[in-house]
């Protein structure tokens, strides 16, 4: 067991924030996007896949799409995005005055005019997927003009508008109840476990366990009174949610507070962030027991890279220091917006045994997250570059070379271990002296290999190194694609009339990644450009026979990967 050399760039490294730097008065008097009582289905900050939930999700009032919506003040349309995934049809409104931008996104129609503005661009640009910003003077709105209707496009599970507030100077998103929008909610947020983990004086996991709550009497409690942790530093976890009147909708929770022996030591606020640090999600909850179980948990202590300003008051990083003739009391609150709170007490003492922290086997390094390190391997010939900021602890890292992989044609597999290590910013591989014909190099890309899937990332040429990004610690090797994308028609007939659209599957070799969403699709009949959309997710490409010309005419579908492979599918219509 050795820890091996790192060739390392020491930089200092900074993780303050302003931690409210939004502090400006935010009572500015905004209408509601809907002309109704706002239903939530979704709260701003929820723990979401990789993010913070950056605005708040408005239920359709009779469950399906339709219901109207208004812009929130005057300004003009500052963005426009269609796309069949993501946000789906979505709107963006600058607000000048108040500095302020609102958006509107997953809308099943828009205002009869911006549609008309969107026929215009997706023609100018001969393609469904269109991301625009507009400049003032295209399209001003007034407050309370109406802009479109709810909907159910992108990435959708059910009709609802997903309403974020941001400042437009900083890209700072904003609680929208923050600006008085109301809602009902008499619901206390529900406890459902703690997870106490007991560290080292390096701030090292050494013994974690998982204690579950029962409701007693309307409160809530552990099944045991105190907790000894074998470790001279304690650290807690919780798995709460929210629900409102009615609903059952299992929502994120608006504040969090620790306090020992009755002293604060903790405090979570979700009324704004930065949405570039959004991906520091992984750092407030435990990346771990999320890829493991699919359960999201607080964390109720800050690791020390986690760059997120959400804490307006931590003590020592909410780190318990323990003793073993002293037991003391811990109480956790956990309120809602609407301020129903819930509250657990229990107490925790240092046991009699010590619990040792387990190196990995064989070689392995020290990362420092607040340093760059480099591991360059000749043997293997690889190198491996994890820049300062990318981790938000320090670790102990290994990884393995298989050469006999029966993907690794091109390159070795690189299994970089512990797959619930959480990664901030992008690491970058480097598969080095590699020969590679050069009429293949375009067709080159780096294959994250799991059991079911292949996901492409894209890097570049550096003589005959092939240097990318990936920002998950997995198995990795060098692949080509040489495939081109499959199209098959599952509704097609030669009299248009009979059909309300016609549908097409398409589909690429890499699974996901690169090569699965970033099919280039385009439709044409007898040469002229057709409106189409693709969901990449059902990968279902579907066209509107009222959007065809009429007469004879051939329709030609044309789907081109990332790497150039081209594949035409071509039939004969009338109308």
């Amino acid at each position: 067991m050795m820890a091996r050399v790192l060739l390392v760039c020491i930089v200092l490294f900074d993780i303050s924030f302003s931690l409210i730097a939004q502090s400006d008065d935010l009572s500015t008097d905004l209408l509601s996007p809907v002309n109704r009582q706002m239903y939530l289905s979704g709260t701003f900050g929820e723990l979401r896949r990789n993010h913070f939930h950056a605005g708040i999700d408005v239920k359709s009032q009779y469950g399906r799409s339709g219901d109207s919506l208004f812009s929130i003040a005057d300004g003009y349309v500052s963005r426009i995005m269609i796309h069949p995934s993501g946000y789906g049809n979505a709107l963006m409104i600058d607000h000048p005055e108040l500095d302020l931008t609102s958006v509107y996104a997953h809308m099943q129609r828009f205002d009869r005019d911006i549609q008309s503005l969107i026929q215009q661009l997706q023609l100018q640009e001969q393609s469904y997927i269109i991301d625009f910003h507009l400049s003032p003077d295209v399209f001003p709105v007034y407050k309370g003009q109406a802009i479109g209707q709810m909907g159910n496009t992108g990435y959708s599970l059910g009709p609802h508008l997903h309403f974020e507030i941001k400042r437009t100077s900083t890209n700072w998103v904003l609680n929208p109840l923050l600006f008085g929008y109301t809602y009902t909610d008499s619901v206390p947020p529900e406890m459902h476990y703690i997870r106490m983990y007991g560290l080292d004086h390096e701030r090292r996991e050494v013994w974690t366990n998982k204690y579950n709550i029962k409701r007693y009497k309307g409160s809530h409690q552990l099944y045991r009174d105190t907790i000894e942790v074998p470790a001279d530093r304690a650290a807690v976890s919780l798995h709460t949610i929210d629900k409102s009147d009615g609903l059952h909708h299992r929502n994120g929770i608006y504040r969090l507070e620790m306090y020992v022996d009755d002293y604060l030591v903790y405090s979570y606020q979700m009324d704004s962030f930065p949405r570039e640090q959004t991906r520091a999600l992984n750092a407030h909850l435990d990346y771990k027991h999320l890829r493991k179980y699919g359960q999201w948990v607080h964390r109720l202590h800050r690791l020390p890279g986690n760059p997120m300003p959400l804490y307006p008051f931590i003590k020592n990083d909410g780190l318990i220091l323990l003793t073993d003739d002293i037991a003391q009391k811990v109480r956790i609150l956990a309120y809602d917006f609407n301020q129903n709170e819930s509250s657990l007490e229990f107490y925790v003492k240092r046991s009699d045994d010590t619990a040792r922290y387990t190196y990995p086997k064989g070689d392995f390094y020290t990362l420092k997250y607040d340093e760059d390190n480099h591991i360059k391997d000749d043997s293997a010939s690889i190198s491996i570059l994890f820049p300062r900021g990318s981790l938000y602890s320090n670790t102990d890292f290994s990884y393995q070379v298989n050469d006999s992989h029966k993907h690794g044609d091109w390159s070795s597999l690189v299994m970089l271990n512990d797959h619930y290590l959480p990664i901030h910013q992008p690491i970058e591989l480097t598969f080095e002296d590699l020969s590679m014909e050069e009429e293949l190099r375009g067709n080159a890309f780096i294959a994250e290999v799991t059991k079911d899937r292949i996901k492409a990332h894209v890097g570049e040429w550096k003589g005959n190194d092939y240097v990318g990004k990936v920002s998950a610690l997995a198995d990795y090797c060098i692949m080509i694609d040489t495939v081109p994308p499959a199209i098959k028609a599952t509704r097609f007939g030669r009299h248009a009339n009979g059909y309300r659209d016609y549908r097409f599957k398409i589909g690429d070799n890499i699974s996901s990644g690169i090569g699965h969403q970033s099919l280039l699709i385009e439709a044409y009949a007898n040469g002229l450009w057709v409106n189409a959309t693709y969901n990449p997710v059902s990968e279902l490409l579907v066209i509107q026979t009222k959007d065809l010309p009429p007469g004879q005419n051939t329709l030609t579908i044309k789907a081109t990967d990332h790497f150039s492979n081209i594949t035409l599918w071509e039939g004969d219509y009338s109308k």
